[in-house]
């Protein structure tokens, strides 16, 4: 399936021999997930893990990027104007579960990033084993200007602690070659290059035996555990569930009602200088 092809499902779960893949296609929404993506998510999640056939789980998005976070549309995801605390709590605590079991899946993952990876989108993309991205895919977590603490705390230990500050503090992207040079993701290549060396780690990875590989795995996730990363994870629900409350969050979302989506992100977004490293803009 190429990466412009295009069904009114909003995702896509198929297997083709050793490689289960998930593919978010809703284009023309930037590839935002919502209600009928994450269902077919958490399918993806189930079946891949349970057939013995499929070695790999990967992540990628269908049109111009591969995921601009949760659909913040008035009727998409995520409006949370009308929940109180405890529900947006429990929400954004489900959706902690559904990262989890991308950063647990007893199998490889692999992101294969193009365009841009924002918000939960790039939640999604550090949760995995291995990340594959075009040097000039966008990546960041810009909603923390008005939208509240990420709600899956992955980032201080796949970042590192001065990277987590500069870019959680600040809602600043980089791109992938940038994010690259920072160790972030596995590999950052041209973009024009990037189906060649996504290909390149999918044959090592199923040229592995797959009890190798689901043992490797298993013995990650201990030492992850008895490290106390997870127990970090499972942190952000309740600060962003607060956070949802503040007057920033309120602002920005009479602006959504008021001017738009597209003009509220804008707004939000005009303030802030980004930056990446050798001083080139992102």
């Amino acid at each position: 399936m190429s990466s412009t092809e295009s069904t009114d499902a909003p995702a896509i779960y198929e297997k083709i021999g050793q490689v289960a893949y998930f593919r978010i296609n809703r284009p023309s929404r930037s590839n935002s997930l919502n209600g009928g993506a994450l269902d077919v998510l958490d399918h993806a999640l189930a079946d891949a893990a349970a057939d013995d056939e499929i070695k790999v789980l990967q992540f990628e998005g269908l049109g111009k990027g591969f995921c601009a976070g949760y659909d913040l549309a008035p009727t998409g995801a995520i409006n949370i104007k009308t929940q109180t605390v405890p529900e947006d709590w429990l929400r954004l605590t489900r959706n902690n579960a559904r990262w989890e079991s991308i950063y647990s899946f007893p199998k490889p993952t692999i992101a294969k990033v193009h365009g841009f990876a924002l918000a939960g989108g790039f939640e999604l993309a550090m949760s995995c084993d291995f990340v594959i991205a075009a040097e000039d895919t966008r990546i960041g977590h810009p909603p923390l200007r008005s939208l509240g603490v990420p709600p899956f705390l992955v980032f201080p230990q796949v970042l590192g602690h001065r990277a987590t500050r500069e870019m959680l503090l600040t809602g600043n992207s980089v791109s992938g070659r940038d994010a690259y040079e920072r160790g972030w993701i596995t590999r950052a290549v041209p973009a024009d290059n990037l189906e060649e060396a996504n290909d390149q780690v999918l044959a090592s990875l199923c040229a592995m035996p797959l009890i190798n590989l689901k043992l490797i795995k298993a013995s990650l996730l201990k030492a992850d555990l008895m490290n106390g990363n997870r127990a970090v994870r499972a942190m952000g629900p309740e600060f962003d569930a607060i956070a949802h409350r503040a007057d920033s969050a309120e602002i920005f979302w009479n602006t959504v009602d008021e001017k738009g989506l597209t003009t509220a992100l804008r707004e939000r977004d005009a303030p802030f200088v980004e930056w990446s490293y050798g001083d080139k803009q992102v």
